[in-house]
């Protein structure tokens, strides 16, 4: 699941293809003028360059750009899978597209793949948004992905999830502004409030990653430790990218809504027995509870269902 936040309006969509994509696009058209794309970035303003032809997507010949396929190089369907639903987040896309990622290769960082990965992702993307053929062969893109990461390129069966993780944070570093990372010290205990002490943990964590990934698909939780024999509470702040979430065990004829999931995921859980927070307060050991919840919610989030063995 990628839920997109566009002109500012924070509506949780499902990318279910080109074909929707399109259609919520052409529902805001006329919203303003903008200009042609510069490195100094306005994401919102980029999906919307494809209603004024301006957009690299719309100078292609085919009837609909991007539909397109990628060929199985054996057991590679958990790569293709996730490369389709990176594709159509049109964002990214023209991003790539337009070649803003070129002005922002980081060869410095150690982290990264001095840009191997990166351009092989974005010329893959330039095929599948300009061919006139079904579907394409990433066999190119899968090789120089396993200079790297070996583990995707042996022909076996792996997690979907892991793989499009593993490639937002290549991309990442790859594209990282920061050549080079100061070392910044986790806030923890603060007595400032939580505004500011939010800001002061997003802002250290910045001095060390500006990507155009941290600008699309990074927010910020807040994990609430409370200690139940003291009431002594511990907030802190860290990076999101993705949400693991289960699917809650419910008869098999009964839908689930993705909010419930939220809910669900988000709800306060107690810490007993083996599991016992650590009050700093209390000087050792107590039952305590601890709620996660996001705090400053990424442009696209993106949502991990896990699925029990009770549902398959």
């Amino acid at each position: 699941f990628f839920f997109q936040a566009e002109d500012g309006i924070r509506d949780f969509c499902l990318s279910r293809g080109l074909g929707d994509v399109y259609k919520r696009q052409a529902a805001r058209k006329g919203k303003g003028s903008h200009k042609k794309r510069t490195i100094a970035l306005n994401y919102n303003t980029l999906p919307n360059l494809y209603q004024r032809n301006m957009s690299k997507v719309s100078e292609y010949g085919q009837d609909t750009p991007g539909v397109t396929g990628l060929n199985n190089l054996s057991n590679t369907c958990f790569m293709n899978s996730a490369l389709q639903c990176l594709s159509n987040l049109q964002t990214l896309t023209e991003y790539l597209l337009n070649n803003l990622h070129q002005k922002e290769i980081n060869v410095r960082n150690p982290l990264g793949s001095k840009g191997v990965v990166t351009n092989s992702y974005a010329d893959l993307i330039k095929e599948l948004w300009s061919t006139d053929e079904t579907s394409v062969d990433p066999s190119n893109f899968l090789k120089n992905l396993g200079t790297i990461a070996p583990q995707f390129a042996q022909g076996t069966q792996e997690d979907a999830h892991e793989f499009l993780a593993f490639l937002l944070d290549i991309i990442h570093e790859d594209l990282n502004r920061v050549v080079q990372k100061p070392i910044v010290n986790d806030i923890e205990d603060s007595n400032k409030d939580l505004e500011e002490q939010a800001a002061e943990s997003w802002k250290n964590y910045l001095l060390r990653n500006k990507s155009v990934i941290v600008d699309l698909f990074q927010g910020q939780t807040k994990t609430t430790l409370r200690c139940l024999e003291c009431n002594h509470v511990r907030n802190k702040f860290e990076p999101l990218m993705y949400l693991s979430i289960p699917i809650p065990d419910t008869e098999k004829e009964k839908e689930v809504d993705i909010m419930e999931c939220l809910a669900n995921f988000t709800k306060e859980e107690k810490l007993e027995k083996d599991d016992r927070w650590f009050c700093p307060k209390c000087r050792r050991q107590t039952n305590s509870t601890t709620k996660m919840d996001i705090w400053k919610a990424p442009n696209i989030l993106i949502i991990h269902l896990k699925l029990s063995l009770i549902h398959i």
